[in-house]
């Protein structure tokens, strides 16, 4: 039992750096397309966020 303890919080730790990870490429990959607008946000002057 401890031994599946030990390994369910290492997958716990790892879950966590992979989600964090995740979450800083998706906050850079937002940043690089957001340079881009479509025809409806350049007459209505919007970003869409």
């Amino acid at each position: 039992m401890d031994e599946a303890t030990q390994s369910n919080a290492a997958l716990v730790e790892e879950s966590e750096t992979a989600s964090h990870s995740l979450k800083e490429q998706a906050e850079r990959l937002r940043q690089a397309v957001g340079v881009f607008k479509t025809a409806e946000q350049m007459t209505r002057g919007t970003t869409g966020f």
